[in-house]
């Protein structure tokens, strides 16, 4: 409304910062700008200006963590509503955020073709922790196999949308999203579910999706697991080349400051959560992953990163 104070706390050539710039000019709201972002900078920005709406990247929320644990955090009084986007947050985070900052918070899911498509408040539906929300009225969802078939509920499968908000077209290549296109839906390249109640679930990038001796692993369930050791602070799960088995699955890990974690230890959790065919074959231990200017992991740069950075342990 209005009445709100909205923060624009990424890049501004990002469409996440046009529309919070865009949206208040429109309403007559008041825009926030930060010229570049700290956790300490972001929180002392929502109390000073009296902050009220902000749509942030996950890789900001997940670093502000740790920060709202200190004593000497600004309290935060002004939020009434925030929204995560770019990557779905880890469990751990979203549960904290949602304790300390005792505002709506939601999550969403959308691509650029199709804007935001999907919305849940986790004030209201905290048991679908994992979700990224039911579809607008405008949008609508469909899972299809690989054959273009609709897939049963629960069945991963690729994500396709169709929404009031969809673009025309990519410029210069019609060719392009014309063949993104099945009956009106737009074919998203990610992968997820849904289950019985129409919440929507998502698997992570089809062409992250790694193909070891013929058997499908999808990267999130490796990851989740791993992200279960106190130690591990970060980790992506990739394909990497094999001889034998076309790829397998690999791990690149980053461990908290001052902890000392074994690929042992790492192992020991797969063997006991995970089947034979999702254990990580190669395990790199690394200093930070590599992400874009929006902090949002680049996975196809996985292989080529390892092979710079650090030997297989």
């Amino acid at each position: 409304t209005k009445e709100d104070n909205v923060l624009a706390a990424t890049p501004l050539y990002h469409s996440l910062a046009e529309r919070l710039v865009i949206m208040p000019l429109i309403i007559g709201g008041t825009a926030v700008l930060l010229p570049r972002f700290t956790p300490h900078i972001w929180l002392n920005c929502v109390k000073e200006q009296k902050v009220t709406f902000t749509i942030a990247v996950s890789a900001q929320l997940s670093q502000m963590v740790e920060l709202l644990s200190s004593p000497f955090v600004p309290e935060i009084d002004s939020l009434r509503c925030l929204v995560s986007s770019s990557a779905l947050l880890e469990s751990h985070v979203r549960k904290e955020l949602i304790d300390k900052l005792n505002c709506d918070f939601h999550e969403m899911y959308g691509t650029s073709e199709t804007s935001t498509v999907t919305n849940i408040n986790f004030k209201e539906a905290l048991h679908k922790q994992r979700s990224v929300g039911k579809s607008f009225p405008e949008a609508d969802i469909r899972i299809l196999r690989d054959n273009g078939e609709t897939a049963s509920e629960n069945e991963i499968g690729e994500i396709a949308c169709k929404s009031a908000m969809i673009c025309n077209g990519y410029y210069g290549l019609p060719q392009l999203f014309s063949e993104a296109m099945t009956d009106g839906y737009f074919r998203t390249g990610d992968l997820g579910w849904v289950d019985n109640e129409g919440y929507l679930y998502f698997s992570g990038r089809k062409k992250e999706l790694i193909i070891t001796g013929g058997i499908n692993v999808y990267p999130n369930d490796v990851e989740r697991c791993i992200m279960e050791i106190p130690k591990v602070a970060e980790c992506a799960a990739f394909a990497y080349p094999d001889e034998r088995l076309g790829e397998v699955v690999a791990v690149a890990v980053v461990t908290k400051p001052g902890e000392d974690l074994k690929k042992r230890e790492i192992q020991v959790k797969c063997a006991r959560n995970l089947a034979d065919f999702q254990q990580p074959h190669k395990i790199f231990f690394v200093d930070e992953l590599p992400k874009n200017s929006m902090g949002k992991l680049m996975k196809t740069k996985l292989v080529e990163y390892v092979g710079l950075h650090c030997e297989n342990n």
